[in-house]
């Protein structure tokens, strides 16, 4: 057949662009408007959009996720000690897979990940990799970003104790 060589370079192409766009992450709030000294909890909902069946890297939040917060003048918020130290720890990984239009959602306390210690306006980003071909280390893994969350932490509770 004539159309056999467009058929497949349109297949190709749909299955590149689902790689690139498979994950799909939405991220929301737990609660509307955290307070200082209260658990700030992230919702993750990730969902695979593609047409092949995903491979996530999971594990600990803090180390498996990227976390990028933004204060209100555009500064990023720096990581707690607890958030670093998890960054650098070598430990087990599990490699779980998401197949065609399923979904899984995480619950994050993003307070023990980042140093949010002022209230004020915040905008947050999660980074996940995930792959179409298992977990090998072959350099396929692919990240995919939530969308923009903006929220708002408020001052503490009166009565709440100065050092939380």
């Amino acid at each position: 057949m004539r159309f056999t060589p467009l058929i497949s370079a349109l297949s190709l192409a749909l299955v590149c662009l689902a790689e690139d766009q498979a994950l799909q992450i939405t991220a929301t709030l737990k609660t509307k408007s955290p307070r200082i000294g209260e658990p700030i909890v992230v919702s993750l909902c990730m969902k695979n959009m593609g047409a092949l069946t995903l491979t996530l890297v999971t594990g600990n939040p803090a180390r498996n996720l990227d976390f990028t917060v933004l204060d209100e003048n555009g500064n990023e918020v720096p990581l707690t000690t607890y958030g670093k130290s998890a960054k650098a720890r070598i430990g087990v990984r599990y490699f779980p897979t998401l197949n065609l239009g399923a979904e899984v959602r995480e619950d994050v306390r993003l307070d023990e990940i980042i140093e949010i210690i002022q209230p004020g306006r915040f905008t947050l980003k999660v980074k996940r990799f995930s792959s179409p071909d298992g977990p090998v280390d072959n350099g396929r893994w692919t990240p995919s970003e939530s969308n923009m969350l903006t929220f708002t932490v408020l001052e503490k509770r009166k009565g709440m104790p100065k050092n939380l």
